[in-house]
């Protein structure tokens, strides 16, 4: 699947293709048709934030979504 993903080391967004997670038995996958970025997201692109030197690299950014279960 493809994810707009913010890389800090060149401060870009890139749009990566990225592995389909795998549900454990208490999850469940969503496909997602629609997302926004909000507040928390901006402040991902704050390289001097201490929430952001603990962010795995590159970062998927959006988690404010809607979509269909698919599993």
């Amino acid at each position: 699947m493809r994810a707009q993903q913010y890389d800090p080391a060149d401060q870009k967004l890139h749009l990566n293709e990225v592995e389909i997670p795998k549900p454990n038995e208490s999850e469940i996958l969503v496909k997602v048709v629609g997302a926004s970025l909000c507040h928390s997201d901006c402040l991902t692109f704050d390289p001097d934030l201490v929430m952001n030197k603990e962010v795995k690299v590159p970062t998927t950014i959006g988690h404010e979504a809607t979509g269909i279960i698919t599993e």
